[in-house]
């Protein structure tokens, strides 16, 4: 393994605890509102949603819209875009 790849795993790893982190202030946020749908609706849409609402966060330009097939790829992963794309059209009935 080189000194490149290690960093690059370091840097993930503080990535992706920051992402965590970032995801734990969004659901304290919105968690009243979780907590309504969650209620009223299925755990998995109420989930989705709280996800959509973090892509949007994350992705969002305010010179770029930001359509629901690049919202799908964020949710799910590029090579799931149609299917989250489908998931997000899903809870949005």
């Amino acid at each position: 393994m080189s000194k490149d790849s290690v960093k690059v795993d370091i840097h993930a790893d503080e990535v992706k605890q920051e992402a965590g982190y970032f995801y734990g202030q969004l659901y304290e946020v919105v968690r009243p509102l979780a907590q309504q749908l969650d209620e009223l609706l299925d755990r998995r849409l109420v989930s989705t949603f709280i996800a959509f609402l973090g892509c949007i966060l994350c992705h969002r330009h305010n010179s770029m819209s930001l359509l629901l097939s690049e919202l799908g790829g964020k949710l799910l992963g590029e090579a799931h875009a149609p299917a989250g794309t489908k998931r997000m059209a899903a809870a949005n009935r």
